[in-house]
């Protein structure tokens, strides 16, 4: 099947069955780190776990095809929201790749991501646990040995696992690739690189270990983890990807700059007005204070000044139309990415892999773009702009559309789900503790049983003290979703807020405080349901990665200086 062709700067909906299948090129180059990890499969009955809420599903038989896969293939696109696919709904994003994988597949319309950073959520993808199960509760810091990861799992059943990862939030100092016998990711110095660098690094060592088949060190079956940065900020792509969304009349470099702040002051500036109406300080006095506060910036003090405040609304109208192109550029990343897992599939498919493989896409989470009081941001919130990821899983020899292919899942399901699908689909044993399901059955064609899925911000960064047995995290908004209703929860200001998501999807109508009825009980169960998922924490020991090279490569991604 041919997974890339031609661009095109406009898309028509089209049919599952008929996807248009777009775009063009790549080159070539060497490969550069390789990492040899590997621990004993700690093996037995899968363990039970304290709430019906959580836990894996038994075995189901595997009837869609005569033989299981041969390999698993788990791609995952950093920062990508699941509303911007043609396949979730989008009508102007172009994703005809991921578009057509939904269409020869099954594609699961509401999986939650665990957290709303990189580590923590990835680790929930391999472990099949929540991270205040696993222990890594944000960027940066240890993911324990103790932990039992997928690649792990996968090489002691014959498999040879080996990753490929586009960012340092994921560096083999952080021990997130224990199991991998190969693992690729760029230097603290570089910091990131892009899906063209990703995509030469994992078609080199293919070509290698095709070569190297026979040799009996290296193993038939292969579990294969690329992980694409390019949809994440700063959302700079190549031509013709760069610009793609635009308008005819771009605005300034000098706005693009600006925008986010300037959108952060007005919608401070906003909630001053509404406090002084109740009695707190007036606008006036409080940008008095910013404006001595800001004084070594002449610009921004002469706009918070009596005399620039015409120039200041100009500037927040400037900032709109920056924001909004700002966003258009971040769809052309996903564009972009989608092209290049085009030619990932098209080289493993060339190579007689892709067909015998399951495939499974993925995000670790969403990114705010405008709104929320957030602009371009991630980790601070459980909004589902945040933790709203796609989920698509193509099974084996889906040459075309396959008798199945193009179903759609609605029960919510969860990133915790990944490792005990893909063990199930295997036949293999489910790992002990794990929190997640699989979802086997709805594979097969089954309903799945309503459960509730879980989701933690990162942000902000609180010092952890290692006297205090509690969660990091849990100072920060978590929320709880089952069915259609969803319970955000922020413990250090007491903020609750409750959501119907089917007829409000971009939670803008909070139930909480009008709650009555059925629907307050329903908000109470919910509680319940989140204060059991807490105390359900049995976490190893936090150990926050002590190296420069890597505080300075977070810092410079933005995950160390907006904490």
């Amino acid at each position: 099947m041919k997974w890339t062709g031609r661009y095109s700067k406009t898309r028509s909906l089209l049919s599952a069955q008929a996807v248009a299948l777009l775009y063009s090129s790549m080159r070539f180059a060497t490969w550069n780190q390789r990492v040899d990890a590997g621990r004993s499969l700690v093996s037995g009955p899968l363990c039970g776990v304290a709430l019906a809420l959580v836990g894996c599903g038994g075995k189901a038989e595997w009837d869609i095809h005569a033989s299981g896969p041969q390999h698993v293939i788990l791609i995952s696109v950093d920062t990508l929201r699941a509303d911007h696919l043609g396949c979730y709904g989008n009508e102007w994003v172009e994703s005809p790749v991921m578009d057509a994988l939904a269409a020869q597949g099954v594609l699961f319309e509401n999986c939650a991501s665990t957290a709303s950073t990189t580590l923590a959520s990835h680790t929930s993808i391999m472990t099949g646990t929540y991270p205040h199960r696993h222990g890594a509760p944000r960027n940066g810091f240890l993911v324990d040995a103790g932990n039992l990861m997928l690649a792990e799992v996968l090489g002691q059943a014959g498999f040879f696992s080996a990753g490929f990862v586009g960012a340092i939030p994921l560096d083999a100092s952080v021990g997130f690739p224990q199991g991998f016998r190969v693992y690729d990711a760029p230097d603290l110095e570089q910091v990131h690189r892009s899906a063209d660098e990703v995509n030469r690094q994992v078609f080199s060592w293919l070509e290698d270990w095709q070569s190297a088949q026979g040799d009996a060190e290296n193993l038939s079956r292969l579990f294969l983890f690329v992980h694409y940065y390019d949809v994440h900020a700063p959302y700079n792509q190549p031509d013709p990807f760069s610009g793609m969304y635009r308008g005819e009349h771009p605005v300034s470099d000098k706005d693009r700059k600006s925008a986010r702040n300037l959108l952060i002051l007005r919608d401070w500036m906003e909630g001053v007005e509404e406090q002084a109406a109740k009695g707190g300080p007036s606008l006036p006095a409080a940008m008095k204070k910013l404006e001595l506060a800001s004084s070594s910036d002449p610009e921004m003090a002469f706009l918070l000044s009596p005399a620039g405040s015409d120039e200041l609304q100009a500037s927040f109208a400037r900032a709109e139309l920056a924001a909004a192109e700002i966003a258009r550029d971040y769809a052309a990343g996903v564009s972009f990415c989608d092209n290049r897992i085009g030619q990932l599939l098209e080289a493993l498919e060339a190579a007689g892999i892709l067909n015998q493989a399951l495939v499974v896409l993925t995000a670790d989470h969403g990114e705010i773009l405008v709104g929320r009081k957030e602009y371009f941001s991630h980790g601070k919130t459980v909004y589902q702009e945040e933790v709203h990821v796609p989920l698509i899983m193509r099974l084996p020899n889906a040459t075309g559309v396959t008798p199945g292919g193009g179903r759609r899942v609605p029960a919510v399901v969860s990133g915790v789900d990944i490792a005990p699908t893909i063990l199930d689909v295997l036949g293999l044993e489910q790992v002990p503790g794990v929190q997640g399901r699989s979802l086997l059955a709805a594979l097969n064609g089954a309903e799945l049983e309503a459960r509730a899925a879980f989701s933690e911000a990162t942000k902000p960064r609180f010092p952890i003290d290692p006297k205090v047995v509690d969660w990091p995290n849990n100072a920060n908004y978590q929320s709880v979703r089952f069915g259609d209703l969803k319970l955000l929860v922020k413990s250090m200001n007491s903020t609750r807020a409750l959501y119907d998501l089917g007829r409000d999807p971009g939670e803008l109508e909070d139930l909480f405080e009008e709650s009555t009825g059925q629907k307050a009980l329903e908000a109470h169960e919910l509680e319940s349901l989140l204060e059991a998922w807490r105390s359900e924490a049995d976490f190893p020991s936090i150990r926050e990665v002590q190296t420069e090279g890597l505080s300075i490569g977070l810092e410079a991604l933005g995950y160390v200086d907006e904490d």
